[in-house]
């Protein structure tokens, strides 16, 4: 055998170990999304919005981008960081309060993640990111890197952008 017959070989093995470790990933995906709908159902039936709001905000963040749906992602994440916002002057619970906004800090991350990752718009960047600072629930936990880390991978983008511009 040849040492071109050997490469091609090795190329075809490894090419069906990447098709099936996606199909695994692809399914991982698939069951973690499945599990975050019940969770959302499960947060419904105790009438707790906000858990529906934070789970249906980890399908599209996590499970919708990952699985392809972009375009449902971003739709999505905008439409839940607005009505989560909107929930937040319904209740005078400070404690409730914090979890709506995680929530919409959760949101408007996935989203700037998102939009990173697929060389979005750095004037939507911009915006979400100035939103994400001036969170309260962001105040708060800036200093964790979960939260932090996200925020920076955004401003780094940006001033990526701007050097380019600037070129």
């Amino acid at each position: 055998m040849s040492e071109v017959q050997v490469s091609q070989s090795s190329a075809s093995v490894l090419a069906e170990q990447s098709l099936v470790l996606h199909r695994q990933a692809r399914s991982i995906l698939e069951k973690g999304k499945q599990l975050a709908e019940q969770s959302a159902r499960e947060a419904s039936r105790c009438g707790d919005v906000v858990g529906v709001l934070s789970a249906h905000t980890a399908i599209a963040g996590y499970f919708q981008a990952s699985l392809g749906n972009h375009r449902e992602a971003e739709d999505a994440l905008r439409c839940l960081a607005a009505g989560a916002e909107a929930l937040v002057d319904t209740t005078q619970d400070s404690v409730e309060k914090m979890r709506i906004f995680q929530v919409v800090l959760d949101a408007q991350l996935h989203h700037i993640d998102l939009l990173v990752s697929r060389g979005g718009s750095a004037i939507d960047i911009s915006i979400l990111l100035q939103k994400v600072e001036a969170n309260p629930f962001y105040l708060v936990h800036k200093g964790e890197n979960q939260w932090s880390s996200r925020a920076q991978k955004a401003r780094a983008y940006l001033d990526q952008r701007r050097h380019v511009v600037a070129a």
